[in-house]
């Protein structure tokens, strides 16, 4: 029974991982797993005051992968609207865009064996998350008459301060996560 709670442990750490760039809240799916071993553990391998770290380590990653998106379209002129259309836009784009192209890119990534299948399915999902906040934001801005020039520099303001936010976050989850590993293994 151990092992498989140490699987599923690992199993959850790799999912968390794998939903940041995504624009979706692995941290926090990292840091409820780190909750969840600890207790079902008895508190042996992870300490309270470990776990009560990591999700403030998640709150931080999360607020600041936001705030790094809106801080990055409001800097190049995105107005209110675009700042929310930066955000929906990511969301939506991840969804639909990264549905369809998913399971395309995984099926030529798996000519490089499962990892690339891995690795291709995951392409769609980040592409469509980026390609929808910039589109969000140049509809937004266009939609309230600015220039095309004007709504251009604001989505692609907005993509800046996504990709930080993303890159942010992504090193504090791996930061999290080698916490966890060190402290269980």
């Amino acid at each position: 029974m151990e092992v498989l709670g140490i699987a599923l442990f690992v199993l959850f750490l790799v999912v968390g991982l794998l939903m940041v760039p995504l624009g979706l809240p692995g941290t926090v799916v990292i840091a409820v797993d780190a909750l969840v071993y600890s207790w079902a553990t008895g508190w042996e391998k992870i300490a309270p005051w470990m776990v009560a770290a990591l999700f403030l380590m998640a709150v931080v990653s999360e607020v600041a992968d936001n705030a790094l998106t809106v801080a990055g379209a409001k800097k190049h002129g995105t107005s209110k609207g675009g700042q929310w259309a930066a955000f929906l836009g990511g969301m939506v784009g991840a969804v639909l865009l990264g549905g369809l192209l998913a399971p395309l890119l995984g099926l030529l990534g798996l000519a490089g064996g499962p990892v690339g299948g891995l690795v291709g399915a995951l392409v769609g999902p980040v592409l469509g998350a980026f390609v929808g906040c910039f589109a969000g934001v140049w509809i937004a801005e266009s939609v309230q008459k600015r220039s095309q020039g004007e709504a251009g520099k604001a989505a692609w303001g907005a993509i800046l301060g996504r990709a930080l936010g993303v890159a942010l976050k992504l090193a504090l989850s791996a930061a999290m996560i080698v916490l966890c590993v060190t402290a269980v293994f």
